[in-house]
C-alpha cells in the first residue's frame, strides 16, 4: 500500500525553488567576487572587516585593504577587471548594471596604493558612465586599461 502525501521529487524542487529566491534575492547587491588573494587583505562592510579568499563576494559601499606584500583580484558583475596592489585601499563607492542592455554605471575611490583597472562591459558600453576617484582628481574612463598609484605622504 502506498503511503499518500508529497512526492520525494515534489518536496527536493520545492527547497531548491525555496533556496534560489532566497539566494536571488541578495544577489542584487553583490556586485563582484574575488578570483586572487596574495598575503593579509580584509573586506570591511557595515563597520565589520571580512576574511578574504578566493570566491568572497563583493558589494557596493566596501572597502577592500591589502596590508603590505599583498595584492588581490577582483572581477565585477560586467568583466571589469581590478588589481590592486601593497598598501592598497579601495572602496566600491556605486556599481548599477543591467546584463541585458550593458547598461550600468560604476565608481570607485582609490585612497592609497596602486591598482590596475580593465573596463568591462560598462566602460565598452557607456564609458562616461566609469569613474575611478583619486584624492585629488577623478579619472574618467576613455580607454580600457590603466594603472594609477596614490602616494598620500606626496600630496600637497
Amino acid at each position: 500500500m502506498r503511503k499518500r502525501g508529497l512526492p520525494v521529487r515534489a518536496v527536493l524542487v520545492g527547497c531548491i525553488c525555496a533556496l534560489y529566491w532566497s539566494a536571488s534575492s541578495g544577489a542584487e547587491s553583490v556586485i563582484g567576487v574575488v578570483k586572487t588573494v596574495k598575503g593579509n587583505v580584509a573586506v570591511y562592510r557595515d563597520g565589520k572587516a571580512l576574511p578574504v579568499e578566493p570566491g568572497t563576494v563583493l558589494m557596493s559601499a566596501d572597502r577592500i585593504v591589502t596590508s603590505k606584500d599583498s595584492a588581490l583580484g577582483i572581477a565585477l558583475k560586467d568583466d571589469t577587471i581590478v588589481s590592486m596592489g601593497s598598501g592598497t585601499t579601495v572602496t566600491l563607492d556605486r556599481f548599477a548594471f543591467n546584463s541585458t542592455s550593458n547598461a550600468g554605471d560604476m565608481a570607485l575611490s582609490i585612497l592609497r596604493g596602486s591598482m590596475v583597472f580593465v573596463t568591462g562591459l560598462i566602460g565598452k558600453f557607456n564609458p562616461q558612465a566609469v569613474a575611478v576617484k583619486l584624492p585629488t582628481a577623478t579619472v574618467g574612463i576613455r580607454g580600457t586599461e590603466f594603472a594609477v598609484e596614490v602616494n598620500p605622504e606626496h600630496r600637497k
